[in-house]
C-alpha cells in the first residue's frame, strides 16, 4: 500500500515489565516508555507515517531490530578452550556481532517498542492492526550506543470474492 517506513531510535532497548503491586507496572519502565514514545513520536512525524483513520482496512507490519550496549568482554557462552570458542573471541574482538542471547527476551522487547507505538496515536486505530513481522536482537558495532531500528508497513488487505 505504501512504502515501508524505517527509522532509528536512540534508546536502549528493555522488556516489557510486568504489572506489580496494585497492578501498576514499574516506574524505571514506565518512564522508559515515555521517552520511547516521544522518540518515536518525532519519528513518524519526521518520517510523514500517515495517521491511522481506518481500523478495519489497514494492517500495520511491525519490525523491530535491537541493538544492545557492546559489553569489553565477549558474553559468557564464548568462554572455553575449544577451538570455536577460541576463534569466536577472536571475531569478538575484531567486531563480529552475534545474536545477543540474553534476556530481555525478543517478545518482550517487541512487546515493549508495541506498547510505546501503541501510546503515540499515530500507528493504528486499535493494536489488533498491529503484526509483528520480525524481533532480531544483537550487539551494537564497537563504538556504537545501544539502540533500535524499527520498519512499519501499512498492509491493505480486501475480502476475497
Amino acid at each position: 500500500m505504501g512504502s515501508p517506513l524505517t527509522f532509528r531510535v536512540a534508546i536502549a532497548p528493555t522488556g516489557k515489565a510486568r504489572p506489580r503491586e496494585r497492578g501498576r507496572l514499574p516506574t524505571k519502565y514506565r518512564n522508559w516508555k515515555k521517552q520511547a514514545t516521544g522518540l518515536l513520536c518525532a519519528q513518524l512525524i519526521l518520517g510523514r507515517w500517515p495517521k491511522a483513520t481506518d481500523y478495519h482496512r489497514h494492517l500495520v507490519r511491525v519490525s523491530v531490530h535491537a541493538f544492545h550496549t557492546r559489553p569489553q568482554d565477549p558474553p559468557e557462552w564464548m568462554k572455553g578452550k575449544s577451538p570455536e570458542r577460541v576463534a569466536e573471541r577472536a571475531a569478538w574482538r575484531a567486531g563480529w556481532t552475534p545474536p545477543r542471547l540474553a534476556t530481555p527476551d525478543t517478545d518482550n522487547m517487541a512487546g515493549a517498542v508495541m506498547d510505546a507505538l501503541n501510546d503515540t496515536g499515530l500507528c493504528w486505530v486499535d493494536d489488533a492492526q498491529a503484526e509483528i513481522a520480525a524481533v532480531t536482537s544483537t550487539w551494537a558495532a564497537v563504538g556504537e550506543p545501544a539502540h533500535i531500528v524499527v520498519t512499519l508497513e501499512r498492509v491493505a488487505w480486501e475480502v476475497p470474492s
